[in-house]
Order: C-alpha cells, then structure tokens, then sequence
C-alpha cells in the first residue's frame, strides 16, 4: 500500500441557503467553502473542508494558506498525523481552519487506504450514538416558535438551540425564547447561544429571566478571551457557561478550565484544528471534569461526518450528556452539499434524534461531482 500524498486539490464551493440565517453577527445567506482533496500515489483521494465563513471569514486568505500547507504535504504519509500537524502550523497560524481542513482530509484517506472507518482508526467506538440538536437563527419570536414545533415534527430533534443577542434588547430574546419553550412543550432541552454579544451584566439579566424555560447553559455569552468576565458571570447565574469562539487551542483550554467559570467545552472541528487535536481538548475537558459537546459551524457535510467519527469515538466522562449540533444535519438548510450520502432531518427522525456512523471506510462519503461543478468557483486571484 502506497499512502504517501502525491497531490493536493483546493475547489473554493459557494452553496446558498434556503432561507438567511441569522445570529448576533449578522445573516448568513451562503456557505463559501474550500473542499480539499488528498491524492496518495495509489489514486485514492482523502476529502476535507475548510469551513471559512466561521473561522476566518477571509476566503481569499484562507485559499493562500491552504496552498502554502498543500505544499508542505505533498511526500507525506497521512497516518503520521502528528508529523502532518507540524508541517502545517508554522504556515497556517493563526487559521486552525486550514488545520483542520488537511486533518480531515488525512483521516479519511488513511481510512480508505486500510478499508476501515475513520472512527476505528480514531479509538473505536465508545458511543454508538449521538444525540443532535437543531439550531434556530434568529427571527420574530413568534416565528421561532412555529420553525422550532415544525423541526420538532420532521426531524424529531431532543433539543434546540436558539440564536440570541445583536438584535433588539434583552426583552426581545426572553421573548424569543418563551415563545420556543411554549412551542415544543416540556420534553425537548433548550440552550442558548450568544456569539459573543452581551456584556456581563446583560447576559445575567437574560440568564435571571429565562430560568423559568429550562435553559441547559448558554454558549458564548461573552466576547472571546474576557475570562475575567466569564469568572463575574459565573457568580452570578447558576445556568451553566459554554465557550466556542473563545475555544480554539490547548492553550485556551487550559485557561477556560483553570478560571472554573466554565461548564461546557463546545469543540468545533474546523475551529480547533480538527480531529485529532479535538480529542486533546476533549482530554482537558475530562481532566477538568468539563462537559463537552461538539459544536458544527457553517460546515458541509465533511465536517459534518468528520464530526461524527469525533464523537462516537470520543469519551464524554464528566458532566452531564448533551446533544450535540455539529454532527446532527445542517441546521442552516443548504440548497445542496459537496458529497453524498447527506444526513437529513428524516434521518435523524429514524434514529430516534440521534445520529451514528457507517462501516464505511473513511468518513463515509464521497465527492457529488456534479454539485461540486455546479457551486464551484474560479480559485481567488490572490493565491496566485
């Protein structure tokens, strides 16, 4: 077996959504992606993703380091992910996103080269099943509630996620989130997510006044890096603090974990740098007896069943058990994806609101040539 890497495609993909998705940033009305290729000498080809949009939000530059990682692995044996790793950091920091995109990509190559899925390669399963949440971007409260009883109905999701903050006062998101709690009833759970925009005191008055709906944690309520902030909010709220945006590295882990503020690590692939230093986070989280979950992003469906193979093979030993969004189906609605078999909201029904892997090897998927023809576009004229 020849597993070398002996080539490297970048095809930047635009796919729209079937509806703007909005958060405290601002509406998203596409993904802009770059899908990756691995080729080893053998012809078989490894994919990954670049989830730009959530990450750096810079295609151009992105599209640029990726080259310059590209041409780092070209002779690479993609099972020696840690010598990968090292070839890619000095080029690519501080983008994990493009880390993440090459680890992907390596996983499900050395899966396909020895027949097996990634997730055997990654420790074996430990947990067949995943239970996912849906996320709803923001809208009239009224609206919310109606979207979140129809996601209900179709997908059979155990719970949501609701968008909050950026738009209106802290009354609007109360409301927002009244109107979803009344809509679903007792059952489904409910979490909040911020994106970094509310001060300490307004997210503990938002905090005070959703106690009655449940709230399991809210995700970022604060900017990325106030950790003196997260420590005040801590005190002041007994609904516990999830951090993403401010969750990229070791390093901030171990911050996040030594404030004690933090009860829910959100371990989004294409943020942290993918798989393989996602486990390690998730290695800080247990030691620190931190709850974990795996958050999605604006992701395709590479990421989405990278996300998979992360977490029914990662062991989720301290805390309560959460949903997860990242390896559910794309909360956003996509107009179409870059590979093929999809998860969708029926799927997730079948399963009882959960979702799992295949015996597939690799990530269990493969390219949708004509979709990737269709939403591709010309490669960005800074990278040469």
């Amino acid at each position: 077996m020849s597993s070398r890497i002996s080539r490297v495609d970048l095809v930047p993909v635009r796919i729209p959504l079937e509806r703007p998705y909005v958060l405290s940033r601002g509406a998203v009305t596409l993904f802009k992606n770059v899908l990756v290729r691995l080729h080893a000498v053998d012809g078989t080809v490894g994919l990954g993703e670049c989830d730009v949009l959530s990450v750096a939000g810079d295609i151009d530059a992105a599209y640029l380091r990726l080259q310059q990682g590209a041409a780092r692995l070209v002779g690479v044996d993609p099972f020696d992910i840690e010598a990968v790793l090292d070839r890619l950091e000095p080029d690519t920091q501080p983008d994990l996103g493009v880390v993440a995109a090459f680890d992907i990509a390596c996983w499900d190559l050395a899966g396909k080269l020895t027949g097996l899925p990634a997730y055997k390669l990654l420790g074996g399963e430990v947990q067949s099943r995943i239970p996912v949440d849906f996320t709803l971007g923001q809208d009239e409260s009224e609206a919310m509630g109606r979207r979140a009883a129809r996601m209900l109905e179709e997908g059979g999701f155990g719970g949501f996620c609701i968008k909050v903050g950026g738009h209106g006062e802290v009354a609007d998101d109360v409301a927002k989130v009244r109107a979803v709690r009344a809509a679903l009833g007792a059952g489904p759970t409910l979490r909040l997510d911020a994106n970094g925009a509310f001060s300490v005191e307004s997210a503990a008055r938002l905090l005070s006044e959703c106690e009655p709906f449940e709230v399991e944690f809210i995700e970022q309520p604060l900017p990325a890096g106030d950790l003196a902030g997260l420590e005040r909010l801590a005190r002041l709220t007994s609904i516990p603090i999830s951090i993403d945006e401010g969750l990229r590295t070791l390093a901030d882990a171990f911050r996040l974990a030594a404030t004690g503020a933090v009860g829910v690590f959100n371990i989004k692939l294409p943020r942290c740098g993918g798989i393989h230093l996602g486990k390690k986070i998730a290695a800080v989280a247990e030691a620190a007896g931190i709850a974990w979950i795996c958050g999605g992003g604006l992701a395709f469906e590479v990421v989405r069943q990278a996300s998979r193979h992360f977490a029914v093979s990662t062991p989720a030993r301290s805390g309560p058990r959460y949903h997860h969004e990242g390896p559910g189906t794309a909360s956003q609605g996509l107009v179409a994806d870059v590979v093929r078999p999809v998860v969708g909201y029926r799927d997730v029904r079948r399963q009882g609101g959960c979702v799992g892997v295949t015996a597939a090897p690799g990530l269990g998927v493969e390219e949708d040539s004509a979709a990737v023809t269709r939403y591709a576009e010309p490669s960005p004229v800074s990278a040469g």
